[in-house]
């Protein structure tokens, strides 16, 4: 087992301790705590969101071998609040409590290892193998309490340092994730807006606007989607023109598909375009 996912439980299971539910911890579960836990799941709003999250641990990318993306350590609270929000028409709160007796009292610990959106993913699912009898799960063990204390572990806010500080592309770039929509799938937007700027000595004003979106569904690699759309316009006077390009990269489990396009206008009026789409093949790709 890589060494960074070790820590990386360590630190997500003392993250649960903290967890402001009072029921994050209890087992087995009662009436009332199940029933809590199918009310925010039902919600599907911020609030069910980050009550999750704090069950969810993302790894940073490793200088060599295999990457743990995310690790998942899910209590049986945390767990019925995620099968309560999967589950939307027809799905009551007698329901949960029955899911509840058919799972039982665990810990579920899931791990996914996924170099997308980086790296375009492989063909076919790749199935991740961890050796039960070498791998171990430590948690730390909290005794209960009257009251809670103040944890003494200090938390950090605004701690990172940006980079590039005179750099105002840098700065204007801002970065989204949505989903699972509709359709499964969770989607990652990039927006680039480059502020406007003048050309010394002729007066033409130059403007930009980038929009990168990355897409995936969950267990099909071959749904990836990569969209880059990208925006010029420059005015002097009454000179106005303007350029937009596209790029949509997919793919099936034999080739990939490039789609690709340019447009011109000079002020209103469309005066150029042209598309591509081209197909190649994937080799060990």
């Amino acid at each position: 087992m890589p060494a960074s996912f070790r820590r990386c439980l360590a630190i997500l299971a003392a993250a649960l301790l903290l967890s402001p539910s009072s029921f994050a911890f209890d087992s087995p579960l009662s009436d009332h705590a199940v029933r809590e836990a199918y009310f925010l799941g039902q919600r599907r709003d911020e609030k069910t969101a980050e009550f999750l999250d704090k069950y969810r641990r993302h790894l940073p990318v490793p200088e060599s071998g295999p990457w743990i993306s995310t690790v998942e350590l899910f209590t049986p609270y945390a767990e019925a609040v995620e099968l309560s929000r999967q589950r939307s028409f027809g799905y009551s709160a007698q329901d949960a409590a029955g899911d509840y007796r058919k799972i039982g009292n665990r810990l579920r610990v899931a791990i996914t290892e996924s170099l997308w959106p980086m790296v375009w993913p492989s063909p076919l699912p790749v199935t991740l193998k961890i050796a039960s009898g070498e791998s171990r799960l430590i948690l730390p063990v909290r005794t209960r309490e009257t009251t809670d204390q103040t944890p003494p572990i200090p938390i950090l806010r605004d701690v990172a340092e940006m980079h590039d500080t005179g750099d105002k592309k840098a700065r204007t770039a801002e970065v989204f994730q949505t989903g699972p929509d509709t359709n499964g799938f969770v989607s990652i937007r990039k927006t680039l807006p480059q502020p406007a700027w003048t050309v010394e000595g002729v007066g033409t004003l130059v403007s930009s606007d980038g929009v990168w979106t990355r897409s995936i569904r969950e267990g099909d690699p071959n749904s990836s989607v990569w969209l880059v759309e990208w925006t010029r316009e420059m005015k002097r006077g009454e000179w106005n023109i303007k350029t937009r390009s596209t790029v949509e990269l997919t793919s099936t489990a034999d080739e990939f598909r490039m789609k690709e396009s340019i447009a011109a206008w000079e002020r209103e009026t469309k005066v150029f375009e042209r598309a591509w789409d081209k197909r190649i093949r994937r080799d060990l790709m």
